[in-house]
């Protein structure tokens, strides 16, 4: 038990992130800070050590655990929630986004993503356009302009967002970008009453891409209206009360229920007609 009780210490004294410098150093630290062209890092044993940024090659961070909860809370229809918790990550890496090893342009992608989820459309897309137009790499600009396509297709501009996605699409490896560009183009293809194309980019999500939970909601909405558009009303309310059951608390559970109210009444309106 002594053992394990100082492992466990020894562990959490542990650096946090560490600074790897050009001249081949390696600083560990518990916490870093930017002090105008300083960068301080701050160890619990040595006290303080400050480098001018010219001398750092990247700073080392590990990636805050906020950055997976936004999607989960999002889905949980938790989205003040989900910004108030990434908010802070977001403003803490701001101060470091020109070294490599910082992890602003993930954070300020979930802030983007849980301001459209509370209808800030052109908050999220602002923020968007910051981190498309300085990604340190192509996938991350992907990332960001899937959310940008997002916000474009809230506001109506189907054009512009299919014209992001099918780029991402062409451009993109990573399973993030790609899932959420298939759900635009899927959504895309929905209001062009191209009902099984909008199903089968829909499906790409589950089959191709099933650690992307959190656009599961909207991909499940998606195949319902397209089932609904085909006349196959028990399949459409498989679809939308599945929804329903397995994302209570989503915005597509909302509107999954007009959805059913379509439905419903589209079969009285065919009987009828009979």
């Amino acid at each position: 038990m002594r053992i394990i009780a100082i492992l466990l210490l020894l562990s959490m004294m542990a650096p946090a992130q560490s600074l790897v410098l050009k001249d081949g150093r390696v600083v560990g630290a518990t916490r870093v800070l930017r002090k105008g062209d300083k960068i301080v890092a701050e160890s619990a044993p040595a006290g303080e050590a400050i480098f001018a940024i010219t001398e750092i090659e990247r700073i080392a961070f590990p990636e805050p655990p906020e950055i997976a909860r936004v999607p989960e809370l999002i889905v949980a229809g938790k989205g003040e929630e989900a910004i108030a918790l990434i908010e802070p990550v977001v403003n803490y890496q701001v101060d470091f986004r020109e070294l490599p090893g910082n992890w602003w342009a993930e954070a300020a992608l979930r802030l983007a993503q849980a301001l459209e989820a509370q209808e800030r459309g052109l908050e999220s897309q602002s923020l968007a356009e910051k981190i498309s137009a300085s990604a340190p790499n192509r996938e991350i600009a992907c990332a960001a302009d899937v959310q940008i396509a997002v916000v474009l297709l809230r506001r109506g501009d189907r054009e512009r967002a299919l014209r992001l996605a099918e780029r991402v699409l062409a451009e993109s490896r990573r399973s993030g970008p790609r899932a959420g560009a298939f759900v635009v183009k899927g959504q895309c293809l929905l209001a062009e009453e191209k009902w099984e194309d909008a199903i089968l980019s829909f499906l790409q999500v589950p089959v191709f891409y099933p650690g992307e939970t959190g656009l599961l909601p909207g991909v499940i909405l998606g195949r319902g209206r397209a089932l609904l558009g085909m006349d196959d009303f028990s399949a459409a309310r498989a679809a939308l009360e599945e929804l329903r059951l397995s994302y209570p608390a989503s915005a597509e559970a909302k509107l999954a229920l007009k959805e059913l109210e379509r439905v419903a009444n589209r079969e009285k309106g065919l009987a009828a007609s009979r």
